[in-house]
């Protein structure tokens, strides 16, 4: 089994792979080239299998929180009139739900959660090489 890993790149792929690993045991360095770790863009749009990533990450329910999640389709027309809306399932599982979420949000949640996970976090620094020894 692998007892160290290298995440590189602290975006949320590389901090839900952070999250995961660490939570079966592997030590976990996470390094990210901007010493401020910053996040860029608005929003971001989450589908179902996001969703049920988030809940295998444990962090679900607070995405649902500080976030949208709903069911269903509602359409408009440019005016604001109502064209269609489909029916929404009683209490949707979350791959059945799609949303959205502030990026800065997200990424408060997922760099929380990394470092509650034990993992090691540096930044400013990025990565050049690999030399593999075992």
């Amino acid at each position: 089994m692998i007892d160290r890993v290298l995440v590189v790149g602290g975006g949320v792929g590389g901090m839900s792979a952070a999250i995961s690993l660490a939570r079966r045991g592997v030590a976990v360095t996470l390094m990210d080239s901007d010493p401020d770790w910053r996040v860029y863009g608005a929003g971001i749009s989450v589908t179902g299998i996001s969703l049920r990533a988030f809940d295998d990450l444990g962090i679900l329910d607070e995405v649902r929180e500080r976030g949208f999640v709903g069911a269903g389709i509602r359409l408009r027309s440019v005016d604001g009139h109502l064209i269609m809306e489909s029916p929404v399932p009683e209490n949707p599982l979350p791959i059945q739900s799609g949303g959205g979420i502030l990026r800065p949000v997200l990424h408060d949640i997922l760099s929380r959660t990394v470092r509650e996970a034990g993992v090691e976090v540096r930044l400013g620094i990025s990565a050049e090489r690999m030399d593999d020894e075992r």
